[in-house]
């Protein structure tokens, strides 16, 4: 884990990046990041909304937090061409944590900085009461052939608008066969439903949940849909869900499959976005 941590009596001279911006709550970006930790890198974006981090499966699974511009009490980008980056999730997030735990304030803000250029990922916080500044650094590096690419898409069916509550939905995903290796996910109009269907090594299993079974936010849904999934790819959602409260679930015509999930902390929300590749569209 490429990290510096540091303890100074004296908060000393102000840190002047390409990028600095001043998180309102620490424990939402951490969050946001454990719940796309799918993968030991993030490729981070710097760009004017604000910073995106992804992780993925060689684009068949990928996930992406959103730390938007909204989250920051000042969010400062110069007009540097910042090239995407690649980081280490587990250093990221054990940084903030670090930087999170190590003073006594009830704030739970701090900054980040980035010049660009393969230079370090910078965290800090400052408490002006105890003349301490705490700060880490996390090493980034170029991105190989491995790192997730964010693909955006704006050709989701308009005939289905499904929102469940995150906790129903991860609890639903636990109860899938683990030995079967595809999933069918199927909405109905008919009775206005949410079906998976697999077989496992002990045979076929069904469940079948209806709109009104308390899972459910909102339930849009217009036609037929019946989709699979691998397993593994369904599962990799999970963590995501245990950190959200709600998800939004779209398809496109071809069977994409994305889970734009809500994250909260007091006060704000934060976004991580699952996007699915069906089963018959991945080479065997």
């Amino acid at each position: 884990m490429n990290l510096e941590i540091g303890t100074q009596a004296d908060p000393g001279s102000t840190i002047t990046s390409s990028f600095s911006g001043d998180v309102i709550s620490i424990k939402l970006v951490v969050n946001l990041l454990k719940a796309i930790q799918i993968t030991k890198d993030a490729t981070c974006h710097v760009v004017e909304e604000g910073l995106m981090f992804s992780a993925g499966d060689n684009s068949r699974v990928v996930a992406v937090a959103y730390v938007k511009k909204n989250m920051f009490e000042n969010y400062r980008r110069s007009n540097t061409v910042f090239v995407p980056f690649a980081i280490d999730l587990a250093a990221l997030v054990n940084c903030l944590s670090i930087v999170s735990l190590a003073t006594g304030v009830l704030s739970d803000t701090c900054s980040l900085f980035y010049d660009g250029n393969g230079g370090p990922f910078e965290i800090m916080r400052e408490d002006i009461n105890a003349h301490v500044v705490t700060k880490c650094k996390v090493n980034t590096y170029d991105i190989d052939g491995n790192n997730a690419t964010i693909e955006m898409r704006d050709d989701f069916m308009e005939s289905f608008q499904v929102i469940m509550k995150a906790s129903a939905l991860v609890n639903v995903f636990y109860e899938i066969d683990s030995t079967c290796e595809r999933v069918t996910m199927s909405f109905s109009p008919v009775d206005n439903s949410f079906r998976l269907t697999g077989k496992g090594t002990k045979g076929s299993w069904e469940m079948k949940y209806h709109h009104d079974s308390g899972s459910f936010i909102s339930f849009k849904c217009e036609e037929e849909i019946s989709f699979s999934y691998h397993y593994s790819y369904i599962m990799a959602c999970t963590k995501a869900l245990i950190h959200a409260t709600r998800v939004h679930l779209r398809f496109t015509p071809n069977g994409i499959l994305c889970m734009l999930l809500q994250i909260e902390a007091p006060k704000q929300e934060g976004y991580v976005e699952f996007t699915v590749l069906p089963s018959e569209s991945i080479a065997e």
